[in-house]
């Protein structure tokens, strides 16, 4: 002889309770998602069409497990030369080869470039041995990252120079054309409009 769950009087109260404690658990498991949604969207969407639009989402790494963050560093291993191959690079990091590849085209680093911005500036310098250098030093002195140098064929004793660079948001333009007026060697400077 079996007994399920519900038999019995008792075990049917019991029954009873369970199931309105689940029905109570499933809706405010609903509404949290809901709220969620609604916070994330600013509207309530099918989950069909959250998962279409986003196929990102930004996780905090100390709920990922640690297999991500060793492939990044295994692949900034790779990009900066230390490993000779994925295999090596993988053995460095302390991941499998298979847990890299896995892996390997789907994490990225995330780079929060919020609090930096792009400016291009078209400088003229003297056609002199260092010139360019004492640029490159002067954007290195006000924290700029050089993303691009374009340096044209020097006529008349000047030479044309693109620099396309990534600044603290709160850095002026006329602050870095300031500066950069103020190097050795420039001729002249001004600052590019996208």
């Amino acid at each position: 002889m079996s007994l399920s769950l519900c038999d019995g009087m008792h075990r049917g109260a019991m029954c009873s309770e369970f199931l309105e404690i689940s029905k109570v658990g499933l809706a405010i498991c609903k509404l949290l998602w809901y709220i969620c949604v609604y916070m994330k969207h600013s509207s309530f969407l099918e989950v069909d069409e959250v998962t279409e639009q986003n196929k990102f989402l930004l996780v905090d790494l100390s709920v990922l497990p640690e297999v991500f963050t060793k492939v990044v560093e295994a692949k900034r291993y790779m990009a900066q030369g230390k490993a000779k191959s994925y295999s090596d690079a993988a053995k460095m990091a302390g991941i499998s080869r298979s847990a890299f590849y896995k892996y390997k085209d789907k994490v990225y680093p995330y780079e929060n470039n919020s609090l930096t911005r792009m400016l291009t500036l078209n400088v003229m310098l003297l056609d002199e041995p260092g010139i360019l250098s004492s640029l490159i030093t002067g954007l290195y002195r006000i924290g700029a990252n050089i993303v691009t140098i374009n340096q044209n064929i020097p006529a008349d004793g000047v030479a044309p120079v693109s620099v396309s660079l990534r600044i603290d948001r709160d850095r002026s333009d006329e602050e870095v054309v300031s500066h950069v007026q103020q190097i050795e060697g420039v001729v002249s400077v001004r600052t590019v409009n996208a």
